[in-house]
């Protein structure tokens, strides 16, 4: 960080320590000195880092009133992202599973044309949405054209249900699809086009329907993370069900219905298919929820629902 940067950072990080400030007034402090939006990230993140690491009750305070980007609004006493912070994130999981794709594509037919379609993305990536990525994604995306790992690529395609849950929050998909059922890549291809072209036109849904899409992706990654032939598998999740069962057609009195059978008996391929699913839907609604901001660390199977 800046000289420029640290300096007015620890001035606001004194002032946070002796008096209560509101979200707002945080902000139009960082404005005062951060110029660029890219600035005030930079000096946000550094915040909340500071102040997580400190352990004392006016660190914990402060933390409350310090958004994690300038478009974060609180709801039901929660950050949550804006639009503009969610199109910047859909722009890179898009990214990630939109180069995966295309470096399947340069592999298995590693024409000219293929090869340098795959080239001219991942040089747009890197020109344009480098310093928005982790660290960990940034390592995904270091490796150039036909060198990507098996390991690397299934990580990658798999940021398509982590994407299809983001464009589907901004109105771009219609809607998610069941839990045995992938998003479909063409489609989530065209919605990372037009975000990618500025074509798209972003509707951020309700709160409440990003709230209820982060409560069945918690149930169903729980569901998912459950051993197979683990003692009462099925019956031991009978307290995440429905009060009225009949009510949802996705679960029964006993066990979560996936494939036409009850999850107990689903083959290894299948658990495999729908712990992907799951998880990475959990991912991307747990972020829209504001429960995680960290997506080097994604949630746990206990976290939110």
């Amino acid at each position: 960080m800046e000289e420029r940067l640290r300096t007015h950072l620890d001035t606001l990080l004194a002032r946070l320590g002796r008096e209560i400030l509101a979200p707002h007034d945080v902000r139009e402090a960082v404005a005062a000195f951060a110029p660029t939006p890219r600035e005030r990230r930079q000096v946000y993140e550094q915040l909340r880092a500071e102040l997580t690491a400190n352990d004392s009750a006016e660190a914990h305070r402060a933390l409350a009133s310090v958004p994690p980007d300038d478009d974060w609004e609180l709801d039901d006493g929660r950050f949550v992202p804006g639009v503009p912070s969610i199109v910047r994130r859909a722009l890179c999981v898009g990214a990630i599973f939109y180069q995966a794709v295309q470096e399947t594509v340069a592999q298995e037919a590693p024409s000219e044309e293929n090869v340098a379609v795959a080239k001219t993305h991942l040089a747009w990536v890197r020109a344009n949405l480098w310093d928005d990525f982790t660290d960990a994604e940034r390592a995904m995306l270091s490796a150039d054209v036909g060198a990507w790992r098996d390991e690397t690529l299934g990580a990658a395609l798999a940021r398509a249900e982590v994407f299809g849950v983001l464009a589907w929050a901004l109105s771009l998909v219609s809607k998610i699809p069941h839990y045995d059922e992938e998003f479909d890549g063409g489609v989530l291809a065209e919605a990372y086009e037009a975000l990618r072209q500025g074509t798209a036109q972003p509707v951020l849904r309700e709160r409440w329907q990003l709230r209820r899409a982060n409560t069945e992706a918690a149930r169903w990654h729980r569901r998912a993370c459950v051993e197979p032939g683990a003692p009462h598998a099925a019956t031991s999740f009978q307290g995440m069900l429905p009060r009225r069962p009949s009510d949802d057609p996705e679960v029964t009195a006993t066990d979560f219905i996936l494939f036409k059978k009850p999850y107990i008996h689903l083959t290894d391929d299948e658990r495999e298919r729908a712990h992907t699913i799951a998880t990475g839907r959990h991912i991307a609604a747990s972020w829209l929820s504001g429960l995680t901001t960290d997506w080097d660390q994604p949630p746990t199977p206990q976290d939110g629902g």
